[in-house]
């Protein structure tokens, strides 16, 4: 949302305001102001043009580094934090954004994980985002949300945007069986890590916590719910863990070392990993049973 004030040519006691790119009159700010900021929230092309964008600056990064499995996972970490993510998410509306913009933004972002490392075609993409640690687009939009919520309630009453907060608390107090909109989205995330005990202070503002201490809280029990779900997963496929078996000098995958000494077996490789991840099929039906391990090797295995 960009605002700002229009360039008047002439002296008037009455003022012209542009709301993104649409000009409206000072008067009527208010009175249209929900319809406005709901006037153009799909953005899809926003979305298209992002991953566009992404599989081209992937495909620069295979060719420089992550051919030779040469880059640290560290490092791709700190890519994916620092440039990655923000670029994903830059003109998106994160209130607005539906499953099949989070499915999209999800996929690209798994591709990057799984190139980083230098895993084999077949990976699957949220295995290799959990092996470097790091959890969906759609937890890092609910922390950032958090973090919004803390700058709300830590900032002056005096702001507009204050008063706004205070005044769609009040309303959802009333009607908690509300289940879109803001109020109800930040409840939903407060019950999902377990914040709910904060719930209370919204009310009793001054003992909220401080902005600092807010985002401690917020990432280490966003950090505490991603590792349980990367150890239930574990748990559900003991055999993720031989993606965990990785050169500690050289960061590359055990995999790729096994496919670089044996390219004449590559195809087999491939086809063992994707059915340890759960993405092998034949004739069109996806097989999950591990015991078919016990007849389907390679023969460097």
């Amino acid at each position: 949302m960009v605002f700002g004030e229009k360039v008047r040519k002439i002296p008037k006691p009455e003022r012209n305001w542009v709301l993104g790119n649409l000009p409206i009159k000072e008067v009527l700010t208010w009175k249209n102001l929900s319809t406005i900021w709901n006037a153009n929230n799909k953005f899809d092309s926003t979305i298209d043009i992002v991953l566009k964008k992404g599989y081209a600056v992937i495909d620069m990064m295979v060719t420089m580094v992550f051919r030779n499995g040469s880059l640290n996972p560290k490092v791709a970490t700190e890519l994916r934090g620092g440039i990655a993510l923000p670029h994903l998410l830059y003109g998106c509306e994160l209130w607005y954004l539906t499953l099949t913009q989070f499915s999209k933004l999800e996929k690209i972002q798994n591709l990057f994980c799984r190139k980083a490392p230098s895993l084999l075609p077949g990976t699957s993409g949220s295995e290799a985002r959990g092996l470097m640690g790091l959890g969906g687009i759609e937890t890092d939009i609910s922390r950032i949300k958090l973090y919004f919520l803390g700058r709300i309630i830590n900032c002056s009453s005096a702001q507009a945007f204050k008063e706004l907060f205070v005044c769609r608390l009040i309303k959802w107090k009333w009607r908690c069986d509300a289940v879109n909109r803001f109020i109800p989205d930040l409840i939903r995330i407060l019950e999902k890590y377990g914040l709910m005990m904060f719930k209370t202070d919204f009310y009793t503002i001054r003992e909220f916590s401080d902005e600092m201490q807010w985002k401690r809280i917020v990432n280490e029990v966003v950090q505490r719910k991603e590792e349980l779900t990367w150890s239930e997963k574990l748990n559900q496929k003991p055999v993720l863990k031989l993606y965990m078996q990785a050169d500690h000098y050289l960061n590359i995958s055990f995999w790729y070392e096994i496919w670089d000494f044996a390219p004449i077996n590559s195809n087999i490789v491939v086809d063992v990993i994707r059915l340890l991840c759960g993405s092998f099929k034949i004739d069109s039906i996806r097989i999950k049973n591990y015991n078919c391990l016990l007849s389907f090797y390679c023969s460097f295995c």
